[in-house]
């Protein structure tokens, strides 16, 4: 979209400016527009030299279905390699297939633009290329961004901030590190001599090799390294280079030609302390960073844009629930942080150096997880099985989803849960809960839910909250 300003002091009033088009900015933007609000958004490049490849795994596709953007992205010919070979946890190669669905090989700069495009559409004012200088919240409650753009100076004045401006901040980090520090290490290559079509990933003795071809035709080959090795090593690409000699999945890179500097960047995992307040909200890395080895850094990152939406339209709309909306966020932002830390750390642990080289054991403590394990039963309920309540499942007031509003409703808690859960199909789970005939079969509770949901829900949601635990046995001995 083109802007032409009158002079210097031109000013824009909105609702809400967004700073950083990338896939958390481009999502909460979309998404507030759709909600109503007067949104601009700052994007301080153009996306065309913007080559990085990443990853999308193939459970990306429930979140791009949910923001209806599905079908742009898989029109996008970006590639979609039906198999993962990994190297890790012996010496010899696996190849894992995709069953069903695939996920993506992206170019970043296209990526980000298809949902930057899908942003204007829904109402947007996308102002690109152009820098955001920092922010000032002045008396009347409001922000001022001056933007230097290319028509000159341009001021915007907007009730609500959202930094989406990647690993920095403009009012400095409040930030706190939950991994090893670990550096990236990568460039492109043309021709090299490696698996075609496959995402690559290796474990190397003091560090972890990740490849793939990217739909411009160039593979990126990346290796991940303790900083303390990236600062010993002058000469970055002879560095980069000896590290593919080591790998036997990317060393073919090699026998190609590098098309591209060797960049390095840092790929730590954190998380900000302050991510929310009553006037402003950070999103996807500007909030947190997981470990690369996940592969969802951008579905994480979209998903916090989502959740904002919800943060932000109610702070604007319903400030008498400003205080849930806010918790709302923290709590999503811990589980979100504590879910991939945990994954990351098994996966560490099942690589074949992690008990003989400091890289990996430092990578391999999960203490700060505070995930539950998640038991996995088989189902042997029977209809005629009379069920309770565990003992050790309990409702309190939860902030959660309710329409567009960020609001309290009885949720349910329980060592099998990641977080509370307050709805299940649709339904009220406490509502649910709370009608249970104590002592009932499998057939009297569902004939209790009837005026609610259907038989077949029904069956459904009692057999899983049966398997997690939650309804046990009437007849067995109470959980101690």
């Amino acid at each position: 979209m083109n802007f032409h300003f009158g002079d210097s002091n031109s000013q824009i009033n909105a609702e809400v400016c967004v700073i950083g088009g990338g896939p958390a900015g481009a999502t909460i933007a979309r998404q507030l527009a759709l909600l109503g609000h007067s949104v601009y958004l700052i994007e301080k490049t153009d996306n065309s030299q913007n080559k990085v490849g990443e990853s999308l795994p193939p459970n990306i596709l429930v979140l791009l279905d949910a923001l209806g953007l599905q079908k742009r992205i898989e029109e996008a010919s970006f590639l979609r390699p039906d198999k993962t070979i990994v190297r890790w946890s012996d010496k010899s190669d696996f190849t894992k297939h995709s069953n069903g669905q695939r996920g993506f090989l992206v170019n970043r700069g296209r990526f980000d633009q298809i949902l930057l495009e899908a942003a204007k559409e829904a109402g947007v004012k996308v102002i690109q290329p152009a820098q955001a200088m920092r922010p000032v919240f002045d008396d009347t409650q409001c922000w001022n961004i001056p933007v230097k753009y290319s028509s000159g100076l341009l001021k915007i004045k907007a009730k609500y901030l959202v930094e989406a401006v990647g690993k920095r901040s403009f009012f400095g980090w409040k930030k706190e590190r939950f991994s090893a520090p670990t550096v990236a290490l990568y460039a492109y290559w043309q021709n090299p001599n490696v698996e075609k079509y496959a995402t690559l990933i290796e474990a190397g003795r003091e560090e972890w090799f990740w490849g793939a071809h990217l739909p411009d035709g160039n593979f990126s080959a990346m290796v991940f390294i303790d900083p303390k090795r990236k600062r010993s090593n002058r000469n970055l690409e002879s560095f980069y280079r000896s590290l593919l000699a080591e790998s036997s999945l990317l060393r073919g890179c090699l026998e190609g030609t590098i098309t591209s500097k060797v960049k390095g960047c840092d790929a730590s995992s954190y998380i900000d302390t302050e991510p929310v307040n009553k006037h402003s909200i950070k999103v996807g890395e500007t909030c947190f960073s997981i470990d690369p080895l996940s592969s969802q850094g951008v579905q994480a990152a979209m998903n916090s844009g989502l959740q904002g939406s919800f943060v932000v339209h109610t702070l604007l709309t319903r400030p008498e629930n400003s205080a849930d909306a806010i918790e709302f966020y923290q709590n999503r932002q811990k589980e979100t942080v504590a879910r991939h830390h945990k994954f990351a750390a098994q996966f560490y642990s099942e690589a074949y150096f992690h008990d003989t080289e400091s890289f990996w054991r430092k990578r391999v403590n999960s203490e700060s997880s505070l995930l539950p394990a998640i038991p996995q039963k088989v189902s042997d309920l029977s209809d005629n099985m009379r069920l309770r309540l565990s003992d050790s499942a309990t409702l309190i007031d939860v902030p959660c989803i309710a329409g567009d509003i960020i609001v309290k409703r009885r949720g349910l808690i329980h060592p099998s849960f990641e977080r509370p859960v307050a709805y299940v199909n649709n339904a009220e789970i406490a509502s649910l809960l709370n009608i249970i005939p104590q002592g009932g079969t499998s057939a009297e509770i569902k004939q209790a839910w009837m005026p609610y949901i259907s038989p077949l829900e029904s069956a459904g949601i009692i057999d899983w909250l049966y398997t997690t635990g939650v309804l046990v046995d009437s007849l067995s001995d109470r959980v101690k």
